[in-house]
């Protein structure tokens, strides 16, 4: 349940739209039900580590072949093609990697392993 009852109390914690969060706050006004609200956090919509050039740069280098296996474009075409300085290309490229196995590196060590137990 989002909520509990303790001592007359109830405890909501939800993740709404603050529209929603109004209306509710509109509501329970209406009805003269008293509450206070502790704390409101606002999270960012995002859904990558990565800034908007980076994106763009990892987009293209799909896209152009460059992590295909074998490459159907090198670094140097691609900066190149992209009108960019290959040791820029090469360097945002690098911090993308950096940045996109770090986050996988640390979203796998959230989960918790599957541990198998095998007998005789």
């Amino acid at each position: 349940m989002p909520f509990e009852v303790r001592d007359g109390k109830m405890l909501l914690e939800a993740t709404i739209p603050q529209k929603t969060l109004s209306d509710l706050g509109e509501t329970l006004d209406k009805f003269g039900i008293q509450y206070t609200v502790e704390r409101i956090l606002q999270e960012v919509e995002s859904d990558s580590v990565l800034t908007d050039s980076q994106r763009w740069l990892l987009d293209e280098a799909i896209e152009r072949g460059y992590y295909d296996t074998p490459r159907r474009t090198t670094l140097v075409d691609l900066a190149d093609d992209l009108n960019m300085a290959k040791s820029t290309c090469s360097e945002i490229l690098h911090r993308v990697e950096e940045r996109v196995l770090k986050e996988f590196r640390r979203s796998d060590r959230k989960q918790k392993p599957a541990i198998s137990v095998l007998s005789d």
